[in-house]
């Protein structure tokens, strides 16, 4: 308040916490606490960071949108023959910058070809690090300049991959079909389909060509997955959420509950308590949709995405469907899909 009323330098004393802290803080044009737990003013503290790798992590966990993170890659300087030649230079600077200056090249360059290699490395190096859902949205712009063609099928696994993660499902499907063309004579697309069946699926795509990619997915994915035991428990992860995003019945009985249970690899991770998904559940069955999307949100905060249970999460998706909500069903699905995905084999 002195800050605002007496035109003094802010400055922040004691713990910001709660909308009025968060009003006074975004008023005086106060730097915001970079440790505060306070969702709103961590938000804040995301957006006037200058710390590249800091905007990263407060956009891994949902603080930072996607947009203001674009705008501190723009923020960066890089000289002119960096720019030039982005990938030669990608292993001497890190992550976040390499990111940054990828993103930079992209809107520079305008080869067709040139752009996909760029857009390809930054999502491969992305998924390595663990923040391609943060990062998906930045460089499908860039990504959707770049018209579907055969002689870019090598990049149409990414692509796809790419589209249904963004929820940008008919480009999906358009890269998605380069790739299927591909298929017969090419063997590295053929595995691309089959990777990608579970996202087709997820959002919704049914017929012919997704059922010819079915007969090769589990090996597809077990054969992409650097650790075979992490591909064998992302299998399982998987079942369960196509299972629940498209309204597939749950298990009747109590033998064939045992069964499934049985069948599963036991959980390590984090899940939601039983009260909150027996809430849940009680208020899909009964259509509350309102209720049901609170309730899944409160069980899918239980843990980060990565350390948070298969079964909670499958819980939350079979509820948002049952409750009349099946894109949401679908883009949580999705979300957990890529988040989980093992380690790609060869790096």
């Amino acid at each position: 308040m002195e800050s605002i009323t007496l035109g003094l330098s802010p400055e922040v004393r004691g713990t910001a916490a709660g909308a009025l802290h968060y009003a006074l803080l975004r008023t005086a044009q106060a730097p915001a606490p970079a440790d505060a737990k306070d969702p709103l003013i961590a938000r804040l503290a995301a957006a006037q960071t200058g710390d590249l790798d800091a905007a990263e992590a407060a956009a891994q966990r949902g603080q930072l949108e996607p947009e203001a993170l674009a705008e501190k890659y723009l923020a960066e300087r890089f000289k002119d023959k960096a720019l030039t030649a982005p990938l030669d230079v990608l292993d001497r600077i890190s992550p976040p910058a390499a990111r940054a200056l990828l993103y930079q090249a992209l809107r520079r360059d305008e080869s067709p070809a040139l752009k996909a290699k760029m857009v390809s490395v930054a999502l491969a190096r992305a998924r390595a690090d663990g923040m391609l859902l943060a990062v998906a949205p930045i460089f499908s712009g860039p990504a959707e300049t770049i018209p579907p063609s055969a002689a870019l099928s090598w990049f149409a696994t990414d692509a796809a991959r790419l589209f249904y993660v963004t929820g940008a499902v008919t480009r999906a499907r358009a890269w998605h079909q380069v790739l299927r063309a591909a298929a017969p004579a090419d063997a590295a697309a053929a595995a691309g389909d089959a990777r990608l069946w579970h996202l087709a699926m997820l959002s919704g795509e049914t017929g012919t060509a997704l059922d010819r990619a079915r007969g090769g997915w589990d090996r597809a994915i077990r054969d992409g997955a650097a650790d075979p035991a992490a591909a064998v428990a992302y299998l399982s992860m998987l079942n369960a959420l196509i299972a629940a995003a498209t309204g597939a019945d749950p298990p009747s009985s109590d033998a064939a509950i045992r069964a499934q249970a049985m069948a599963a690899p036991a959980e390590k991770e984090t899940g939601a308590g039983a009260l909150t998904l027996q809430l849940m559940s009680r208020a899909a069955a009964k259509r509350r949709v309102g209720e049901t999307a609170a309730l899944a949100v409160a069980a899918l905060s239980a843990a980060p995405p990565r350390e948070l249970s298969a079964s909670t999460v499958s819980a939350a998706v079979r509820a948002l469907w049952a409750a009349g909500l099946p894109k949401d069903a679908r883009r949580v699905a999705i979300e957990a899909a890529v988040s989980n995905a093992p380690a790609p084999a060869g790096g």
